[in-house]
């Protein structure tokens, strides 16, 4: 490898460490307001009304013999709660 070859590698990999710094998990804020809204909401009133309507939805499944329904309905009420936290937590992990 010729000593131009070099320093354009060089070049490149630096250059590459420098855009990557701007691109971190987590630093980017323009939803961030959209974000807070839907985390209130999902985490609030209507994601307590998604998971009553997912568990009636499971117990109904159930009743009728369906247990995927019920897995189902369980899961969308754990998921309307739990899931805005978990995006947000790996959204914000680093390295």
């Amino acid at each position: 490898m010729s000593m131009s070859h070099k320093v354009l590698l060089g070049l490149a990999v630096l250059v590459t460490v420098v855009a990557a710094g701007s691109v971190w998990a987590g630093g980017d804020t323009t939803f961030a307001g959209l974000e807070t809204l839907a985390t209130n909401w999902l985490q609030g009133s209507l994601g307590r009304l998604i998971a009553m309507i997912g568990v009636l939805v499971g117990i109904g499944s159930a009743v009728a013999g369906s247990f995927i329904g019920m897995l189902s309905g369980l899961a969308v009420a754990a998921g309307a709660y739990y899931l805005p936290t978990v995006i947000t937590t790996i959204a914000a992990a680093t390295l």
